[in-house]
């Protein structure tokens, strides 16, 4: 299967989207979803406490201020995607991590050069494993790449743009 996103902006943007695949999951995939401002680095999100012990989580992190800089992750999240040209696009990262318990999971972003000018606006969403026991597996894709699977699909979408 192949999916399309398209997204029609008026006067000027900056616009970034990543778009995440989820498969393997559950038939009402999401357990959290929660977002959070956070202006002092590191920036941090946490979950709360899971549904159930198999799940990925995702986390995203983005600003429009501060500086050009690449995003880390400390807490064992895979950065799957970011842009860090401040001076072209919000900057943002989106990363993911399969947990094996309950425990809130907590992501702590880092960027590059951070002056802490900045104010991040950070989400973490969490998805329930399928009850059959399949494996979740995430893949990503940028503006201009294009994505491809089988299986269940769910296409959670962070971004934002400044018009």
């Amino acid at each position: 299967a192949s999916h399309t996103a398209t997204i029609t902006f008026s006067g000027n943007a900056f616009a970034v989207l990543s778009l995440v695949e989820v498969t393997g999951a559950d038939v009402s995939p999401v357990d959290i979803s929660t977002s959070a401002v956070d202006t002092t680095s590191p920036y941090t999100i946490a979950s709360g406490t899971l549904a159930q012990a198999a799940e990925v989580v995702l986390a995203a992190i983005e600003s429009n201020t501060g500086i050009n800089g690449a995003y880390s992750e400390s807490t064992g999240f895979t950065i799957l995607s970011q842009e860090s040209d401040i001076g072209n696009f919000w900057t943002h990262a989106v990363a993911a991590k399969v947990v094996a318990s309950t425990s809130s999971v907590t992501a702590s972003f880092t960027r590059s050069g951070d002056d802490d000018a900045f104010d991040a606006a950070l989400v973490i969403d969490s998805f329930k494993e399928a009850a059959s026991g399949v494996t979740g597996t995430v893949a990503y894709t940028n503006l201009n790449d294009s994505i491809s699977a089988s299986g269940t699909v769910l296409l959670p979408i962070f971004g934002q743009a400044c018009l």
